[in-house]
């Protein structure tokens, strides 16, 4: 259809210039928005554009030609800002996929349905590898595999697999439930002339006309591309059967859930109440036990629920978890940082990761190097092995920690399952091995390019809402 020349233009000047893996999509109603994002490797692999189309009818005239220009052209951009995702990663299986995916497959989503066969919203490792190699894709698919699977539960959900697009999705799908029960309905809403498919023409047409709430305006052409599915770019039409997916993917309740960060001070008093005053040893003791230097949504479920019976009330709010957890993971990306826990301990830690990095090579050197350091101490204290508290803080004196600051960042570094008595209170190496799996410089970046989207997203959306004022008081 015609984009008009008021989207063109708008399209030309609002475009997100960054995409991280943690790729935006706004979630909400017409009286709520959220913001959204999953932070997988892919990211903003997605293939979703920014440009929007105009709402109302077009001639039928030369629209099959005006929807395959449009809709190579939304490529174009969506490739572009694509690799400037993928050049911050420095392997050379992702360029090599993306490559291969705009060649064949066009975007993600098109991908996507060809490799889930079943239906299921959920990709399995062998799913992934047949798939791929029936395919014929050139690269390496146990490396790619290990590349999008950051989580190594040996699967990927749909969300993990392409997000922007997933959360796109998911925002249309909430509308569509609410407007008319089911996608059924929805398509015989939208398919205007009952020819048995839906152009994008009509798409836009309809859209606006069954009232699509205004911050799922901007995103019309996007959800047009997302949902035309069949192999091949530039057919122009949508059929029931491809409407039909969103039925069977139901989003993860965090979706949609409010934050309750009264709830969530609540919860950090509480636990810093058990924790001895210290964030990072609550990080490690109640939040990630599996030393991975993130806390997923179902790991938090399972973590409040056993805290919650283990007396800790504020695990389990009357507002509920999913709440509370939003008050953590304010991005909706599915799992939690340090850093989005306390920024002063991860500040701190990453302060001591870095400098290890500099003078040992790993943090598990350190702490080897550190255990032969001498100090003054009790003889009854010599064969115990470890790094004491002693030894520990005459290790980091370059990094000229407080005394506070010292004792926090050593409690923190020991065991978190109970030892002897004659090994607690000590340091091993495989103590801190867990960070030398960690990259507190990437996840930084991460968060910055995100916060370059989030910024992109919000200019555009005030743009899409000065441009509808303008037209209502009869400006351009």
């Amino acid at each position: 259809g015609d984009l008009g020349s008021d989207a063109l233009a708008l399209s030309e000047t609002v475009k997100p210039g960054f995409h991280s893996r943690a790729t935006l999509a706004s979630l909400g109603s017409a009286s709520t928005s959220f913001g959204s994002t999953g932070r997988s490797v892919i990211g903003s692999l997605s293939g979703t554009g920014a440009s929007t189309v105009g709402s109302g009818p077009t001639p039928r005239g030369g629209r099959k030609t005006r929807v395959e220009s449009a809709v190579k052209d939304d490529m174009k951009y969506i490739m572009a800002t694509d690799m400037q995702l993928i050049d911050t990663d420095s392997s050379e299986e992702l360029p090599r996929f993306m490559a291969w995916v705009k060649s064949k497959h066009a975007h993600l989503v098109r991908l996507w349905h060809t490799l889930d066969s079943d239906g299921s919203m959920m990709l399995h490792k062998a799913e992934f590898l047949q798939g791929l190699k029936k395919l014929k894709y050139p690269g390496n698919v146990e490396r790619l595999w290990g590349l999008i699977d950051r989580d190594t539960t040996g699967n990927v959900s749909f969300i993990e697999f392409a997000p922007e697009a997933a959360l796109d999705l998911a925002r249309f799908k909430k509308w569509t439930l609410q407007k008319f029960g089911s996608t059924k309905e929805l398509f015989k809403a939208l398919d205007e002339d009952h020819s048995g498919s839906i152009t994008l023409r009509e798409f836009s047409h309809a859209c606006n006309q069954q009232g699509l709430p205004d911050d799922l305006k901007d995103t019309i052409k996007t959800l047009f591309l997302l949902l035309d599915t069949d192999e091949g770019v530039g057919k122009g039409s949508i059929s029931q059967d491809e409407l039909s997916f969103l039925d069977k993917w139901h989003p993860p309740p965090y979706f949609w859930e409010s934050p309750d960060y009264q709830a969530r001070t609540r919860f950090e008093e509480a636990l810093m109440a058990r924790h001895n005053q210290n964030m990072l040893m609550a990080w490690r003791r109640a939040l990630d036990k599996d030393n991975s230097m993130r806390v997923g949504y179902e790991e938090f479920v399972i973590q409040c629920k056993s805290l919650s019976k283990r007396g800790l009330a504020e695990a389990h709010p009357a507002t509920g978890i999913t709440a509370l957890y939003i008050a953590l993971d304010e991005d909706r990306s599915g799992w939690f940082t340090l850093r989005d826990w306390d920024s002063e301990s991860f500040d701190r830690l990453a302060k001591f990761w870095r400098w290890c990095r500099k003078e040992f090579g790993t943090v598990a050197k350190f702490a080897k190097a550190a255990e032969s350091l001498d100090v003054e101490t009790d003889s009854s204290e010599l064969d115990k092995g470890g790094v004491s508290y002693e030894k520990f803080s005459k290790a980091v004196r370059p990094l000229e920690f407080s005394y506070a600051e010292r004792v926090q960042l050593f409690e923190a570094l020991q065991a978190t399952t109970k030892r002897s008595e004659g090994k607690a209170g000590r340091i091993f190496q495989v103590d801190v091995g867990f960070l030398d799996k960690w990259d507190p410089d990437r996840e930084i970046k991460e968060d910055n390019l995100w916060a370059a989207m989030v910024n992109a997203r919000e200019n555009k959306a005030y743009s899409l809402k000065t441009s509808s004022s303008m037209k209502t008081d009869g400006g351009q």
